[in-house]
């Protein structure tokens, strides 16, 4: 299962209209994925209480925090001019930070965060984008995997020999390496995911589903503008 070259290049985009999907798909199941998760076990109780359904959005929020905080972990090893190119890169392996417990922090954070923030949409919404997201993923991985294969030849095989393809170990399959972290770069180039979060949290405050919206435009105007201005030729390490 392989992405081709289009996905890949174009894979922020795509993303973009996995979510847009999801909330469309309110057109067919109109009922929140939260509202239904709070009125689970409550037999004829259509409406939650605000105190239940702020439980749920809580715990949404959580989870899409744990996925940006995976992905900000990640970038801050690999780099953020390396996470918003276009093409493959695969000049080195990382092998440090997150790395050390699975090969693919970032779309593992991916996954966490669509989970979190899918709980805005609708049960079949929440579905596509949870289930598109991981087959996605899994896409763009296999690409890369084979890309690396090719250019990196036996250190690679040793790496993924040692280390999960997706979901984390629980403790570090490889021993600390000498990388050191940049998390400056890494907050600022994931800048635009952790908007979202401040958009889910809103709404677990609030309730007030146009002003998280809104928040979460701002997150994907950031977005485009970080894929758009983001200076390009600096440490050519692996994508992932």
């Amino acid at each position: 299962m392989r992405a081709s070259e289009f996905e890949f290049r174009h894979r922020f985009w795509l993303i973009g209209v996995l979510f847009a999907l999801a909330f469309f798909c309110y057109r067919i199941d109109p009922l929140n994925m939260a509202v239904w998760l709070a009125t689970l076990g409550h037999v004829g109780s259509a409406n939650p209480s605000a105190a239940r359904l702020r439980w749920v959005f809580g715990v949404g929020t959580l989870v899409a925090l744990t996925g940006v905080a995976i992905r900000s972990w990640g970038t801050a090893y690999l780099s953020v001019d390396v996470m918003t190119d276009a093409p493959v890169r695969t000049d080195r392996v990382v092998a440090d930070g997150p790395y050390r417990y699975t090969r693919n922090p970032l779309y593992f954070g991916n996954l966490l965060f669509a989970a979190g923030i899918g709980l805005m949409a609708s049960r079949l919404g929440w579905l596509i984008l949870t289930a598109g997201m991981l087959i996605f993923g899994l896409r763009l991985i296999g690409l890369e995997e084979a890309r690396l294969n090719e250019e990196q030849g036996e250190a690679y095989r040793i790496y993924r020999a040692a280390v999960p393809r997706f979901f984390p170990a629980l403790r570090a399959r490889l021993p600390r390496g000498e990388l050191r972290p940049r998390w400056g770069q890494a907050l600022a180039g994931e800048a635009f995911m952790w908007v979202f979060v401040v958009a889910m949290a809103t709404l677990t405050a609030t309730l007030e589903v146009q002003l998280s919206l809104w928040i979460m435009l701002a997150g994907f105007v950031i977005g485009m503008l970080i894929m758009r201005l983001w200076p390009r030729g600096g440490d050519r390490q692996r994508q992932t």
